[in-house]
């Protein structure tokens, strides 16, 4: 009797032991999904997402040199007569910077700037996705 209690111990030992190993398991593979789903989306939407970036600089700039005019292609700041030059993109859309970083950039010019936000997203999105799904099988378990 008490050799059946042994074992019984020992087979609900070895359950949560496999329960165990199965989550890290999990932990893993969803760390990997999440990483390379992360990956994916930030290369595929760098060009909106660097043409968004770029929109709003133009509109940043534009914003701080309300006070100043532009004379020429340049900014010359009415209160000290620095000159100060002055880039903008001139974007009047999403469709308009595509076309304008093509001409001027060409077609890698796109993705400038991919390689950051691929380092960034992709444990962004792994993290995320491995953390929800760990609490929705630790909620489910409750």
């Amino acid at each position: 009797n008490n050799n059946n209690n042994n074992n019984n111990n020992n087979n609900n030992n070895n359950n949560k032991t496999k329960i165990n190993s199965e989550q890290y398991g999990l932990s893993f593979k969803l760390l990997f999904v999440g990483a390379t789903a992360g990956a994916f989306a930030a290369l595929f939407t760098n060009p909106l997402d660097l043409i968004k970036l770029r929109i709003q600089i133009q509109q940043s700039q534009h914003q701080q040199f309300n006070s100043q005019q532009i004379v020429n292609g340049t900014i010359k700041n009415i209160e000290n007569f620095s000159i100060i030059q002055h880039t903008t993109y001139g974007y009047k859309g999403i469709f308009d910077g595509f076309q304008k970083i093509i001409t001027t950039e060409g077609w890698f010019g796109i993705w400038r700037g991919a390689g950051a936000r691929v380092a960034y997203q992709a444990p962004t999105a792994a993290i995320t996705m491995s953390v929800y799904e760990l609490i929705k099988l630790f909620l489910s378990k409750q």
